[in-house]
């Protein structure tokens, strides 16, 4: 764990997030499963090569793998197996190619919506693969007609052209917007005429982006039910639970409760149980 921990520590926080991240998801995953090859992997072989060549390298190959002493395995490993026989500093290639074949089974690199729902990153809009991609994505998605496939791509064309402010893309840290934000800003706009002007997009991109990337989305929504279940609330109804959750989530938008803005018609609202109560 000495060896492999870090790549995934640097890996994992990015998805423990409750905002859409299934555009990002794909190139992670190559990223992840590429840095691990070229632990003990020589760089030409890795190199350069997509995600359904590096795969199906051949791991247990020795003209494709470093020497021993030239793996990447650490100071501290290093020196513990410099101590030991051959044999064992062996094991640590066998480790590796273990890994390697466990993460080329279980990560979703021949996943076609995965794949291609990278084209909704922001900042590859102007790529000329993202065109091919997003028709793809339309394909694969199955909630999308045969004839809007066509049209996603037409709007594709539309939206490439247009200039989008970098007030859109970015906050004002220069770090990238929630991509779901960023969207919702994109398909609201209008064309001369009043009239949407990317509806063609708009399921596409709404059916991808409410995919989850992970489980981390249920285990926090688990979490924040067992602080609402407190010892005197074990009988409530489901209505009553789902009733609080979307208090929190409401009060979460805001920040905190004190910045939530009060209106009339939420003062009638709470007003409402009083008096039928």
């Amino acid at each position: 764990m000495l060896v492999i921990g870090p790549l995934f520590q640097e890996y994992e926080p990015c998805f423990q997030t409750q905002e859409p991240l299934i555009h990002m998801l794909y190139p992670e995953c190559v990223g992840v499963l590429k840095n691990v090859l070229m632990r003990f992997l020589k760089f030409e072989v890795v190199s350069g090569k997509s995600s359904s060549t590096i795969i199906n390298i051949d791991c247990g190959n020795l003209d494709n793998c470093k020497s021993l002493k030239d793996m990447d395995i650490g100071p501290e490993v290093c020196d513990a197996l410099s101590k030991l026989d051959g044999g064992r500093q062996k094991g640590m290639r066998t480790f590796y190619q273990q890994v390697s074949k466990h993460l080329s089974k279980k990560l979703p690199l021949q996943e076609s919506v995965v794949k291609h729902a990278h084209c909704l990153h922001p900042e590859i809009k102007y790529q000329d693969h993202a065109m091919k991609m997003i028709t793809q994505l339309a394909v694969f998605l199955p909630n999308i007609a045969n004839e809007n496939v066509t049209k996603a791509g037409d709007a594709w064309n539309i939206y490439r052209e247009e200039n989008v402010e970098d007030d859109v893309v970015y906050d004002e840290d220069s770090m990238l917007k929630r991509v779901d934000m960023y969207w919702n800003d994109i398909l609201d706009r209008k064309t001369a005429a009043g009239i949407l002007r990317y509806p063609a997009l708009k399921n596409v991109v709404t059916s991808c982006l409410c995919l989850v990337h992970g489980n981390a989305d249920v285990e926090i929504s688990l979490s924040i039910n067992k602080k609402i279940l407190t010892p005197e609330r074990t009988l409530m109804y489901d209505a009553t639970l789902n009733s609080l959750r979307l208090t929190r989530d409401a009060v979460s938008l805001y920040g905190n409760a004190t910045s939530v803005l009060i209106t009339r018609k939420m003062i009638t609202f709470v007003q409402g149980p009083y008096t039928k109560y």
